[in-house]
């Protein structure tokens, strides 16, 4: 369930319009060249970012509970 939680997490990061991924049917490509990160970017992106972080966050806890036997 985990691992289907995290794609399922990182297709919709996918569907955000971060530039690291170029959707072609199944595959996720990356671009060629550079990504360019300016300020627009980052505010067009960082909504995407903090919120990735945060599951990934949550999903890390979840591990170390498990491992830990909490």
């Amino acid at each position: 369930m985990l691992a289907y939680a995290w794609k399922r997490c990182s297709v919709m990061a996918e569907q955000a319009r971060t530039e690291y991924c170029i959707r072609q049917g199944e595959s996720c490509d990356h671009p060629s060249g550079k990504v360019k990160i300016d300020t627009a970017y980052v505010a067009l992106n960082s909504p995407v970012v903090r919120e990735q972080l945060q599951k990934a966050g949550v999903r890390l806890a979840h591990l170390l509970d498990a491992a830990l036997g909490k």
